[in-house]
């Protein structure tokens, strides 16, 4: 305020900020404090919030009735908040939202732990039936051909009936058509040999032995198809008796023919097979093992 704003003094009567009583001057407030309600100071100190006391003192006024205060001069109780349920709701939704993922997380972990033990399972089965077929395979191919694995099996003529039947006592019966075992055949002993036994053979002990040569033996392989000197082989058959055109004709030991036959034990397209041939024979013997006859 400016000094000289109210009539008869200068701002307030004292240092205190409130008049006393003689203070009042005639011309500016009225006579009477409750007649300058609208003028000056207020009849009461909690009426005229807007007009005489500074705001510091009733402040809370319009919010009293939160606190307890007095309104109208009665005490009044705070009215009681009605609690909302929307944030409850929301909490649970997001919770149970929360748990609902976790569960599929742990789910999708279970199925996904359990096909990788499917699939390692079903692997190391993989893995060991492979190791089985090779270790099978790699003994087929270190057992190679010799004398138990040729009287195993019965050989057939893969471009014809021919059938020979070798024995383990070295006894050996050779049909002409085997689907007719009446007709002619050859039987005796014979002897095998494979790999540079064969060569030695044939080279040094055979009747062929001053009619081939090793050059001829090179000549024939071929390590494309597995006819290689590893794989040669011989059987020399001795004729002890056959059956010839329905002639049957036996020899004395002085009167034997040995025949030896020569070539390779091979696995091609068409399997096992000893192809075979004579010297001098343009003929050549195909056979296949098939499984004995009981």
């Amino acid at each position: 305020m400016n000094q000289g704003q109210y009539p008869g003094n200068q701002g307030y009567p004292n240092q205190q900020g409130y008049p006393n009583q003689q203070g009042y001057p005639q011309q500016g407030y009225p006579q009477q404090l409750n007649q300058g309600y609208n003028q000056g100071y207020p009849q009461q100190q909690n009426q005229g919030y807007n007009q005489g006391y500074p705001q510091q003192m009733n402040q809370g006024y319009n919010q009293g009735y939160q606190h307890g205060y007095l309104i109208n001069g009665q005490p009044v109780q705070p009215p009681v908040q009605k609690k909302s349920l929307k944030g409850l709701i929301i909490g649970l939704s997001v919770g149970l939202g929360s748990l609902l993922l976790i569960a599929v997380i742990l789910f999708i972990a279970f199925i996904g732990k359990a096909d990788d033990k499917d699939f390692e399972s079903s692997s190391s089965h993989s893995s060991s039936k492979e190791k089985d077929e090779d270790k099978d395979k790699d003994e087929d191919e270190d057992k190679g051909f010799d004398k138990e694995y040729f009287t195993s099996y019965d050989w057939v003529g893969l471009n014809d009936t021919a059938l020979i039947i070798a024995e383990p006592d070295n006894t050996f019966i050779w049909y002409r058509d085997g689907d007719n075992k009446d007709g002619d055949y050859y039987s005796g002993t014979f002897k095998l040999y494979v790999g540079d036994d064969a060569a030695d053979y044939l080279l040094n002990d055979s009747e062929v032995k001053d009619k081939i040569t090793n050059d001829d033996l090179v000549e024939m392989e071929n390590p494309q198809y597995g006819a290689t000197r590893e794989n040669l082989v011989c059987i020399a058959l001795t004729n002890e008796e056959e059956v010839h055109y329905g002639k049957k004709a036996e020899y004395d030991e002085d009167e034997q023919i040995t025949t030896s036959l020569y070539g390779y034990f091979v696995n091609d397209r068409d399997g096992e097979k000893l192809t075979l041939v004579a010297y001098g024979n343009p003929y050549e013997f195909n056979l296949v093992p098939e499984e004995k006859e009981d």
